[in-house]
């Protein structure tokens, strides 16, 4: 090979690791340049989306759960505890939700309270912040040095009314309660009401009434005072609607129409309606006038054994059964006991009465 076609070639492999090396480097600063911006969208995203959900959580040093919105059983969480008007209303109520897993203690009860320190507190935030963090907030917390939580007995005259209804249909079974009057008691604010209570008494009032109500004030006192008025009481009740002897049995007679059942007002009644149970297994212990109320003192059993009548005695259990003639010794209804003459040898046993003829030793 001449010198001169030597140098050609040398001259063109040069020239051509030039190119590639032009091109190897081109490459890799493309690739450079690609991952440069993937990172720096990616830290911008990062930045914006921390920005948007990043807020201060403060912890409320004095907490009243006594309104309506509070219930009053389950545990007591952290939600119920902290200021959401520094949360951002689009984040707000997720963040409660999630809050709200956390609990803190049992929910007081009204008039007893709950005093959490800041070392306790610090410990229910970190797994409150674990749960935020996982979705996606980030959140710096303001934890007072105590924080107390009270279940105070709101008092207003719409509640008032509604604990006297309570406990007056609690005396009054089945009954309707009507206020005629009401002097509502003269206290201080309901804002110095920590919780209230009525000391009611085991009966019912017969019209007129007279309770104490016991205040507990926010500054530690107690005051007690009365709230009098007029109350009626109605109930659907059985009404003779004809006489009616003793001895009649109920049931029938209310569905042949001897009973109806009206509306009545029975707020000076000393005894309660009988029901329907009572009815279906009663009779008349007395002769009844026309529109008088069956009361439950009017009604007693029906007598299905009387003495001297024959009686089946049986007993056994659950695969086997043995039974024995008798002679009843006495009087009873289904469910009383009665004692039985049984066999020749004059033997008296006593057994439970299960329909009419039948007595089961059980």
């Amino acid at each position: 090979m001449s010198g001169l076609a030597f140098r050609r070639i040398l001259k063109l492999k040069t020239e051509a690791s030039r190119s590639a090396r032009r091109v190897r480097s081109r490459g890799l600063t493309a690739i450079g340049l690609g991952a440069f911006l993937v990172l720096s969208m990616f830290a911008h995203d990062l930045a914006n989306a921390q920005s948007g959900i990043s807020f201060t959580i403060a912890i409320r040093p004095m907490v009243n759960i006594g309104s309506s919105e509070h219930p009053e059983v389950g545990d007591l969480t952290l939600s119920e505890i902290i200021d959401t008007k520094t949360i951002a209303a689009a984040q707000r109520e997720n963040v409660v939700r999630l809050l709200s897993a956390v609990a803190l203690s049992d929910r007081p009860l009204v008039g007893e309270g709950r005093t959490f320190t800041r070392e306790g507190l610090e410990t229910v935030v970190a797994e409150a912040s674990r749960r935020l963090e996982a979705a996606g907030y980030s959140v710096e917390w303001r934890i007072p040095g105590r924080s107390h939580v009270l279940r105070r007995n709101e008092f207003s005259q719409e509640a008032l009314l509604s604990a006297l209804r309570v406990e007056f249909e609690r005396r009054c079974e089945r009954c309707e309660v009507v206020f005629r009057r009401m002097d509502l008691p003269k206290v201080v604010s309901a804002d110095d009401v920590a919780s209230w209570r009525l000391l009611m008494r085991a009966e019912r009032p017969r019209g007129s009434f007279a309770i104490p109500i016991e205040f507990d004030l926010v500054n530690g006192k107690k005051r007690t005072t009365n709230i009098s008025g007029q109350v009626e009481f109605y109930a659907m009740v059985p009404v003779a609607t004809r006489a009616l002897p003793s001895g009649a049995k109920l049931e029938e007679e209310l569905k042949n129409g001897s009973l109806t059942i009206e509306r009545r007002n029975i707020t000076h009644a000393m005894d309660v309606a009988a029901s329907s149970e009572e009815l279906a297994a009663g009779v008349a212990a007395r002769a009844l006038s026309p529109g008088e109320v069956i009361w439950r003192g009017v009604v007693r059993k029906e007598q299905v054994v009387r003495f001297g009548d024959p009686i089946r005695v049986r007993t056994g259990g659950e695969t086997w059964s043995v039974s024995i003639d008798g002679i009843a010794q006495g009087a009873a209804a289904i469910g009383e006991t009665v004692r039985v003459r049984v066999g020749s040898g004059q033997k008296v046993i006593s057994g439970v009465v299960k329909e009419r003829g039948l007595v089961e030793i059980e």
